[in-house]
């Protein structure tokens, strides 16, 4: 379905539709211990990612798919699946959004550094406080959890954060002060709570 991606003027980031098929290898090749290497080939059309999977990856675990991905066909070696997007422009670059709703995902790494990062600071009037600075470098990283916006820490507890975003990754981001700026930055859309 849809227009092949070289009949659309807009160009497409080529880091979104990587983080997207990743994240679709890993999940439904989740044994393996190398799941993008089942991907033989990625389509892209302007209404889908069209994802060609070796049918060695479905040896392990039956496949799984979730609202919004289909299986266009099948044979003894490939199996192609449609992954539903949209290509809405944010601040004059286009962005990948996968046109559907998500099931929850919780990040147990994720779960237990934020609720860690709660655990360095106090609440006095309301406000947080720090009374020790936290003494490993991977403390400190982990303590700016606590000020990422009510809005991300709740999707995050509720296992609702972008597929490609995990502990990791967030570690190594620089975070903006601004909650605005901060899902922008982590990777949220509007559509990520369903």
């Amino acid at each position: 379905g849809g227009k092949p991606i070289t009949d659309i003027t807009q160009r497409v980031p080529a880091g979104e539709i990587e983080e997207l098929v990743t994240g679709f290898a890993e999940r439904v090749a989740a044994k393996d211990d190398r799941p993008t290497d089942n991907v033989a080939a990625v389509h892209l059309h302007s209404d889908q990612i069209q994802i060609d999977l070796s049918t060695d990856a479905l040896i392990h675990s039956p496949l799984e798919l979730v609202d919004g991905e289909t299986v266009l066909f099948e044979n003894r070696n490939t199996i192609r699946i449609a992954i539903a997007i949209s290509l809405p422009r944010r601040g004059g670059r286009c962005m990948i959004v996968p046109s559907r709703a998500r099931k929850p995902r919780l990040d147990k790494a994720l779960i237990v550094a934020l609720r860690k990062a709660h655990g360095m600071i106090q609440l006095e009037r309301g406000l947080p406080v720090i009374h020790v600075a936290p003494t490993s470098p991977y403390d400190r990283k982990i303590q700016r959890l606590a000020f990422l916006s009510p809005d991300i820490q709740r999707d995050i507890m509720r296992g609702l954060q972008p597929p490609t975003l995990n502990l990791k990754k967030l570690l190594h981001l620089d975070i903006p002060a601004d909650w605005n700026a901060q899902k922008g930055a982590l990777g949220w859309v509007e559509s990520a709570t369903p």
